[in-house]
């Protein structure tokens, strides 16, 4: 997770100072706050949707600007190259329909407060348990700020958004081995997704299925057990199962093509003490918004829990 490293967390000092045996005391931690962004960082960034998905950049002033396609086929230019004879004009190609908006960015986080005890024993297990519980929650936040993305900007582009209505995967798992091709089978409906996005003609990578652990299950039970990626993976899919994506709906996106990630503040964290609590606090943040620049890079499921 390199580039989520590089993004989501500031410089840290190369040189750590550890202890006799090896390991990095409480005490330390709390005086090093870098080391605590760095361990947050590190339990975000393992798999995060936002970094698969988006491309990344940064962004001041409070808002990330970006530029979101409107037209229909934008990959493509309405009007033909020709053929250019020696000393000929080029063509001017049309410009694409673009419009500047802009999405406020988000800052997430929380803190931590451990005991004068707890710290005079070095209970390392406590604090790890506790920052593990915030980078989990600042992970899930962001990972639902990405998806929760794909049906704003599908609203705001109205009918040009693709849609594609199952009639069901629920059902579909009684369809017999057999018949797993039949009209009615849950294959039957990939293979009509797969058309729909080369219908489109749009030079997307359309090559990750975002789908509720539920509905994952139902295809799973149809795909064999073990064999659901395999099974996908004959579309050129890769599977990413996730409470974020709502049951009974799936997307199937073109990673790092569908919008950017703009960070304004990496994960960072401060420190301090509070004599009269006998008690020390962490509190740790980041920055940032998500915007979807290419709308037509998503394609919605539907229907799929009847």
């Amino acid at each position: 997770m390199a580039e989520a490293q590089k993004f989501l967390s500031a410089e840290f000092p190369g040189n750590i100072h550890q202890n006799a045996d090896g390991g990095i005391t409480v005490e330390q931690m709390l005086n090093e706050p870098t080391r605590i962004s760095r361990y947050v960082t590190e339990k975000i960034s393992d798999d995060l949707l936002s970094e698969y998905l988006y491309s990344s950049t940064t962004t001041s002033g409070g808002a990330l600007i970006f530029n979101q396609l409107l037209g229909a086929s934008p990959a493509a230019s309405e009007k033909r190259t020709g053929v250019i004879a020696p000393g000929g004009e080029f063509p001017t190609i049309d410009n694409i329909d673009v419009e500047e908006q802009f999405v406020k960015v988000r800052k997430i986080g929380g803190k931590v407060g451990i005991t004068d005890e707890a710290v005079k024993r070095n209970d390392s297990r406590y604090l790890n348990q506790e920052l593990m519980r915030l980078a989990n929650r600042m992970k899930l936040d962001l990972e639902s700020d990405a998806v929760a993305a794909f049906d704003k900007a599908m609203e705001a582009i109205g009918d040009n958004a693709l849609r594609f209505q199952s009639t069901g995967w629920a059902a579909k798992t009684k369809v017999k081995a057999a018949d797993k091709v039949a009209a009615d089978s849950i294959e039957a409906d990939l293979l009509k997704l797969r058309l729909e996005t080369q219908k489109q003609d749009l030079g997307y990578n359309f090559s990750t299925l975002l789908i509720n652990p539920e509905d994952h299950f139902n295809l799973s039970l149809v795909a064999g057990i073990g064999m659901e990626q395999e099974f996908v993976g004959r579309f050129g899919w890769t599977i990413k199962a996730t409470n974020r994506v709502e049951k009974g709906s799936a997307y199937l996106v073109a990673p790092k093509q569908v919008g950017v990630i703009g960070v304004e503040s990496p994960v960072s964290t401060e420190t301090w003490r509070e004599a009269k609590f006998q008690e020390s606090y962490t509190q740790t943040w980041a920055t940032v918004a998500h915007a979807i620049t290419d709308p037509l890079a998503i394609m919605k499921l539907e229907g799929l829990a009847a």
